[in-house]
This record gives structure tokens, C-alpha cells and sequence, in this order.
């Protein structure tokens, strides 16, 4: 659990490295696809509510 914000993507990427699942709060993360193709092991990425703008839902194959 985290409960800072990072500072840039290799922040987010060298944390979440090896990481299956993560459920995003907030906006505060950004996952745009340069950060998801990165991140080999995720398979699942979560947030609640209708709909999370800091999650590229384009561009994951």
C-alpha cells in the first residue's frame, strides 16, 4: 500500500515492478501506456466508481 504520491512514471513503474493487481484511488496515479507497457506482471488494474481519467484505457493491448 501506498500512501504517497510519485513523482514521476519510473517512480510508479520501479514500485509496481513485479506487482499482479493494483487498485488505483483517486487520480492521483497516473497509468498511461507508457507506464502499463512497463509493467509486465499486471494483469489486473482496478479503481472504483464510473470511470478513473489517469487510466489509458486506449492504449492496453
Amino acid at each position: 500500500m501506498f500512501h504517497e504520491p510519485f513523482g514521476s512514471a519510473a517512480e510508479v513503474v520501479e514500485a509496481l515492478r513485479g506487482v499482479e493487481a493494483v487498485a488505483a484511488m483517486r487520480e492521483r496515479t497516473a497509468f498511461p501506456r507508457e507506464v502499463l507497457e512497463r509493467l509486465s506482471d499486471l494483469g489486473l488494474l482496478m479503481t472504483g466508481g464510473l470511470g478513473n481519467a489517469s487510466i489509458d484505457l486506449t492504449g492496453r493491448r
